[in-house]
């Protein structure tokens, strides 16, 4: 995966972010295919723009590589004739509590389509929304498995992910489960891996005596404030959820993650 992902960069030249002078970041994210090539760049700019509703100012094709470019975001698609490592699926899906049939449905992919979301001073949530919606676009055009996300080792069925996708387009709902694994140790604890895509600490709850929905719950809307809001820079400890919740945090070493600094939150 790393090797596809230096590929990409160097097939796209990034010269001209890095002579604008603004801070430019990569996200990246892979479709697991089976059997149906990539659509074209028309089609698929029809497609984000009329059916996900992403502005697309201009598109080109390379090789097996669509490129779309979108305000101050370019977004690149390579198609790869070769599966992802089965080792590397079968440890996502060992995680995937929301997918119990990830390993057999995910191993079922022959190839891959790549997609770099690259974004010359854009928030990490508005790169990550222009990358669902490329990749919804991916998924309804080939009828593919499902969503990986290499840097979570995160697994999303399709439908799961092209009804977040939906729900996020239409309703502006941001679908954090497509970007963020949300781990589930037990034992009154709940865990991020994932928020430092975004510029934040991992978050964590330990040892808490509600139940574990609530917990898993109070983490999540703790998780969509932050990326719906941000947090300024001199605030008290304190992140306010939609509904009002004050959840005071501490930074430390996760409970759950060896060496990851992470916020834990009170609860």
């Amino acid at each position: 995966m790393r090797s596809a992902i230096f590929l990409l960069l160097v097939l796209f030249n990034l010269t001209s972010f890095a002579q604008s002078g603004q801070s430019s970041r990569v996200i990246t994210g892979t479709v697991l295919l089976s059997g149906s090539g990539l659509p074209g760049a028309g089609e698929l700019s029809r497609t984000m723009t009329q059916d996900w509703k992403l502005r697309i100012d201009s598109s080109s094709t390379s090789d097996k590589t669509v490129i779309l470019n979108s305000g101050r975001m370019t977004i690149m698609i390579a198609q790869l004739d070769y599966p992802v490592d089965h080792i590397e699926i079968r440890a996502a899906a060992r995680l995937a509590w929301r997918w119990p049939d990830a390993e057999t449905q995910a191993l079922k992919h022959t190839s891959q389509a790549v997609i770099s979301v690259v974004g010359d001073g854009v928030s990490g949530t508005d790169m990550h929304i222009a990358f669902s919606k490329a990749a919804a676009a991916v998924v309804a055009s080939t009828g593919a498995s499902c969503v990986y996300m290499n840097s979570q080792y995160l697994l999303v069925s399709a439908d799961s992910y092209l009804s977040a996708a939906r729900n996020m387009t239409d309703n502006q709902v941001l679908p954090l489960y497509c970007w963020i694994y949300f781990g589930r140790p037990g034992e009154g604890g709940a865990f991020t891996f994932g928020m430092e895509e975004f510029g934040y600490s991992e978050l964590e709850i330990t040892g808490s005596q509600q139940q574990e929905s609530d917990v898993q719950g109070t983490l999540y809307d703790a998780v969509y404030s932050l990326l719906k809001y941000g947090r300024r820079q001199g605030e008290e400890p304190v992140i306010v959820t939609e509904e009002g919740q004050k959840l005071a945090y501490r930074p430390t070493k996760s409970s759950f993650i060896e060496g990851v600094d992470v916020w834990r939150l009170d609860y």
